[in-house]
């Protein structure tokens, strides 16, 4: 995915690394996965692309093996 195509900004990225960096793949990280899909939905875009942008950002952060994309 091009970078230009990204739903997720810059920051909110850095945040969910900042988490996972912190707790692991434990609860406080996936809420705060919860929280961050749920503003960068609010910022309009296709929802499908999305989950896949943020399912692709847990397989890379190591917090699932093989991300599941729509």
């Amino acid at each position: 995915m091009d970078h230009s195509d990204m739903q997720v900004s810059d920051l909110l990225v850095l945040e969910l690394q900042g988490f996972h960096a912190a707790y692991g793949s434990g609860p406080d990280f996936w809420d705060a996965y919860q929280r961050i899909m749920g503003i960068a939905a609010q910022a309009g875009g296709n929802l499908i692309d999305l989950a896949n942008e943020m399912a692709s950002l847990a397989q890379g952060l190591g917090a699932i093996d093989h991300a599941q994309l729509l």
